[in-house]
């Protein structure tokens, strides 16, 4: 019905604009048109009229049609990140709660509980992206975990009390950060270290920054490539190019930093940690 509303209402404009190009023709330049050449040029002016129309209205519907398979594909990629990321930690923090049974069995009970209600947030779908706020959350359980393994040895310092709570994040942007930070930064360190999480929202645009010590002859590792790879990849779904995940290494240092632009609402932005 849509199509034949635009279709007709083309037409109508078609033959008004003639119309008036007749009117004009006759009243000020004295030409005039036959009644039979009259109707064969307005009829031939329609039909021009109706297959322009046709034309315009296959490609609307062909770029609607590409636009919604775009939507479809990556969907399907983003599930398909997701469910490759998902396993990986869960499989990671099973190991860590493994390393507590035999040592400390109440904090690995405690351990458990943390577990059941990061997997119970994390497991929660929605078309909507989640908030920076919920995004934290899920990070800090992470930790929390991860200290019952390490104690001492895993310090955390969060520099983030200036990011909107409701700032919009890919799930499981942070976390796997964290996780990397602690495989690849403090696991391999006798004495630990430090992992240092700064985040800000200046001018339109959201910044992170997680650092965590590395030893001078450490290498990469495809697990911190593949953890890196993914993200990336769903930042750029979500934000196209305008977002970034860039990494940094020093010999004493790692450092991966994610920026991408977002808009938030005024009463959003308004509301802070």
């Amino acid at each position: 019905p849509a199509s034949c509303i635009i279709c007709s209402l083309l037409m109508l404009l078609t033959l008004l604009c003639r119309m008036a190009t007749h009117y004009l023709h006759t009243e000020f330049l004295g030409i005039s048109l036959q009644s039979e050449t009259l109707g064969y040029f307005y009829l031939r002016n329609t039909l021009i009229s109706l297959i322009m129309s046709m034309i315009v209205l296959s490609v609307l519907y062909l770029q609607a049609r590409y636009r919604r398979k775009q939507q479809a594909e990556l969907q399907a990629r983003l599930a398909a990140l997701q469910a490759r990321i998902e396993p990986h930690f869960l499989f990671n923090t099973l190991n860590s709660i493994a390393c507590l049974i035999h040592s400390d069995p109440n904090k690995a009970e405690q351990a458990i509980l943390d577990l059941s209600d990061l997997l119970r947030a994390n497991l929660s779908r929605s078309d909507e992206m989640p908030t920076w706020q919920q995004e934290l959350l899920l990070a800090r359980q992470y930790l929390s975990i991860e200290t019952y393994r390490f104690g001492d040895r895993l310090n955390v310092i969060w520099d983030v009390d200036s990011v909107p709570n409701n700032l919009p994040i890919p799930r499981l942007t942070l976390q796997p950060l964290l996780e990397n930070a602690i495989i690849h930064g403090i696991q391999p360190l006798a004495e630990g270290g430090c992992i240092h999480i700064k985040a800000d929202y200046q001018a339109g645009i959201f910044n992170l920054r997680v650092s965590n010590p590395r030893t001078e002859h450490d290498t990469s590792h495809a697990g911190l490539q593949l953890a890196l790879d993914n993200t990336r990849t769903r930042l750029f779904s979500y934000f196209g190019t305008q977002a970034q995940l860039k990494t940094v290494q020093t010999d004493t240092e790692f450092i991966a930093h994610i920026s991408y632009p977002c808009q938030l609402n005024p009463p959003e932005a308004a509301s802070r940690r």
